[in-house]
């Protein structure tokens, strides 16, 4: 799978989970991706929400997008 085929699969399946850090303890919440392109993955959060403070204070976070399927369905990391 190339960096595009996962732009198509986050684009397909649109809902997500991230995972940030606050205080040191791993964060995890299911969002709607906005959109990826060849440049990103593209989340959209407000400034006075936990999310955003988590972002500011520790840019690393890793998204999971979930398609069901046979079996036990496909699964994307970044």
């Amino acid at each position: 799978m190339d960096f595009m085929d996962c732009v198509k699969f986050a684009n397909d399946v649109k809902v997500c989970y991230l995972a940030t850090v606050d205080n040191g303890k791993p964060r995890v919440r299911a969002l709607g991706m906005w959109y990826a392109d060849e440049t990103g993955f593209y989340l959209q959060t407000a400034a006075f929400k936990d999310l955003y403070r988590q972002l500011k204070a520790s840019p690393y976070v890793e998204m999971c997008f979930y398609k069901p399927g046979e079996n036990t369905g496909t699964m994307l990391r970044v």
